[in-house]
């Protein structure tokens, strides 16, 4: 008995992934102005992330930050004038990811964004659609949970994701990522896709020869 109990617990603990870091960003070295923002550490077998802004932000000097301007008030303008950060996460061909949480550094200017939204391409980018809502946070660290959308999990094809930046009082105020060592990172594992069951391919095979049997008589 207590070998088998033994057992159990070594296949239930082999069938429980511990997830690995994909991508983190530290930006001590940088100025604030850069057009982008590549993530230092990558896992293997993922695309290169890189954050970069959207057409209603626009680059301001911050050292160690990745930073910009021209952020709104409210959420509903942040979207429609495109004031958010974005990166896009996409596996290699032949593997799958999925994702845990995201943690964030957020600093601003006293008339920058204090609130920020995570949005993801598989919600979309509408209000009400948001994956976090982070609002009044200021100068922080926040963290999203990710273990529980299902279109995170077990991912073939490329996921965008958009940081907006709302509450600032002015446009000329400005925010963005930037902490004490690793400003961002992105949690998760990465795994080869799954293939087809033999069965699975048997009947893709008939089905796709039905098809060009069906377009010749015709």
């Amino acid at each position: 008995m207590k070998k088998l109990v033994i057992g159990l617990m070594i296949a239930l603990t082999a069938g429980i992934a511990s997830a690995d870091v994909i991508a983190s960003w530290t930006l001590d070295t940088y100025l604030g102005g850069e057009a982008s923002a590549p993530a230092d550490t990558m896992i293997g077998n993922m695309e290169q992330i890189t954050i970069t802004r959207g057409a209603g932000l626009t680059t301001g000097a911050n050292g160690g930050r990745f930073n910009a301007l021209g952020f709104s008030l409210l959420l509903a303008d942040s979207i429609s004038n495109n004031d958010y950060f974005t990166f896009t996460v996409e596996a290699s061909s032949g593997y799958q990811f999925s994702l845990d949480s995201l943690v964030v550094d957020f600093q601003s200017s006293a008339t920058g964004p204090q609130s920020w939204a995570l949005f993801s391409s598989v919600g979309g980018f509408t209000e009400g659609n948001e994956i976090n809502a982070w609002a009044s946070v200021g100068n922080s660290t926040q963290t999203a949970t990710l273990t529980g959308i299902g279109g995170l999990q077990s991912v073939t094809g490329p996921i965008e994701f958009r940081i907006y930046g709302y509450g600032a009082s002015a446009t000329t105020g400005t925010g963005g990522i930037e902490g004490t060592g690793v400003d961002m990172q992105l949690d998760g594992t990465v795994a080869a896709a799954a293939v087809p069951e033999p069965a699975t391919m048997a009947l893709l095979g008939f089905g796709a020869l039905a098809l060009a049997i069906r377009r010749r008589k015709s």
